[in-house]
């Protein structure tokens, strides 16, 4: 009963997003979830980084496989310039727990978004979805499908971010 008057009132307090309310340019909604000890993540408090916030769940397995990557791009980039934040969205506790001991050592920041609220807020519609934010807090890349070929996008902007 608790869990769900908490998630009435988040629906009342969040503003409703559809897709198209996200855009490349636009700054993206400050709140990304709540990290391992339960305190909430928040884009202000990285201003001057590039943040990379990928949406994903464990019932996708392309999100579980391009983990990795996300954590080699995490350690292949000083985390005063990049950061990277894996957005766990709407499992229950006992998942949860589970997926944070599979990526216990991760380099990455691991947030929990348990209400959705960080999903509804970015429009986020399928898993993984990925959002790279610029140094000056503009959305200046949004990609919507897992692999190889879509890690190599997101690292090449990376990159030319760092060098711009």
């Amino acid at each position: 009963m608790k869990y769900m008057m908490l998630f009435a009132a988040a629906l009342m307090i969040a503003p409703a997003v559809s897709a198209d309310d996200v855009n490349v340019g636009d700054a993206p909604s400050d709140f990304v979830g709540t990290n391992l000890k339960g305190k909430g993540v928040k884009i202000s408090d990285m201003k001057g980084k590039i943040i990379v916030v990928n949406f994903w769940n464990e019932d996708c397995k392309p999100c579980m496989d391009d983990m990795g990557q996300f954590n080699k791009l995490q350690r292949l980039n000083d985390a005063d310039k990049v950061q990277v934040i894996a957005v766990n969205v709407g499992r229950d506790n006992k998942s949860f727990k589970r997926m944070k001991k599979w990526l216990k050592g991760a380099a990455f920041t691991l947030t929990r978004d348990k209400l959705n609220m960080a999903r509804r807020r970015y429009a986020v519609k399928r898993f993984p979805s990925t959002y790279v934010i610029n140094q000056e807090g503009k959305i200046v890349s949004i990609h919507t499908a897992p692999g190889r070929a879509e890690m190599a996008k997101i690292k090449t902007q990376v990159r030319q971010l760092l060098q711009s």
